[in-house]
């Protein structure tokens, strides 16, 4: 880990803890980001309109789904993730904020692929370019609905742009789903997780308050846009204790 991310990490925490998420907005559109959330609207309709406004799109090259989602900063998951479901012998594999499904459609998997979105424009695209007899999609909010059963739950990046509570609402989704493996993004670049509104983003390391996951078994490393980041393996029995109890949801 490194004292500037953490120092970011924890300046970015306590402005939001203090209601001053104003001035992150100010510095985003100083730098000529346009990118603001509106906490009236429910989770859904935020990503919603951050498809429909392109928010994510930096340039003309980056995919709707930003720019970690393009196939340059994908491609070392591009060519591991297959291994890993092999080695793993990973029968199907649920793809939960699967987005504009930009990269993902570059690999060969063994196994069945559904893809899960919060938005239902997003799948109903997906689902009318993409679906085939190994590969389905569906609309899922997997902060507050039952996750259909899959062997392994992927999930790069998603965690990101979640507020505690509606990112560890996730989490206990996947556990109470009874799925072998997770797979998630994890940044150990930083010492500090700060909290946002769902929908914004920020980098977090899985490893510490509040998930405090222990080692991965296995690591993808991630890295293209952010040197150190990595994508974890986990097993249904290593989950935190937190995760294996009953949620207590709040606002986001």
């Amino acid at each position: 880990m490194t004292l500037r991310v953490t120092a970011r990490e924890f300046l970015r925490g306590t402005l939001h803890r203090l209601g001053l998420t104003k001035v992150i907005d100010w510095l985003r559109q100083s730098r000529g980001n346009r990118f603001t959330i509106d906490k009236r609207a429910s989770v859904r309709d935020r990503f919603a309109s951050i498809y429909q406004n392109d928010l994510w799109k930096m340039n003309e090259g980056h995919p709707s789904s930003g720019e970690g989602s393009s196939e340059h900063s994908a491609q070392n998951v591009i060519e591991s993730l297959p291994k890993v479901v092999s080695e793993l012998g990973i029968s199907s594999l649920l793809d939960i904020g699967c987005g504009d499904f930009t990269w993902m459609q570059k690999i060969e998997l063994s196994c069945s692929y559904t893809g899960a979105d919060i938005v239902p424009s997003v799948i109903a695209h997906n689902q009318k370019e993409f679906s085939t007899a190994q590969r389905s999609f569906i609309c899922l909010d997997a902060i507050t609905e039952d996750i259909p059963a899959a062997d392994a739950v992927f999930c790069r990046e998603v965690l990101f742009h979640l507020s505690f509570a509606d990112s560890m609402s996730l989490i206990r989704n996947v556990y109470k789903s009874g799925s072998r493996f997770f797979l998630a993004t994890t940044e150990r670049a930083t010492g500090y997780n700060s909290d946002i509104d769902s929908g914004d983003w920020r980098i977090l390391n899985l490893q510490i308050s509040p998930y405090n996951f222990g080692p991965p078994i296995m690591e993808i490393a991630d890295d293209s846009v952010s040197v150190g980041r990595i994508i974890g393996v986990w097993r249904r029995e290593d989950f935190p204790i937190w995760a294996k109890t009953r949620p207590e949801r709040a606002a986001s």
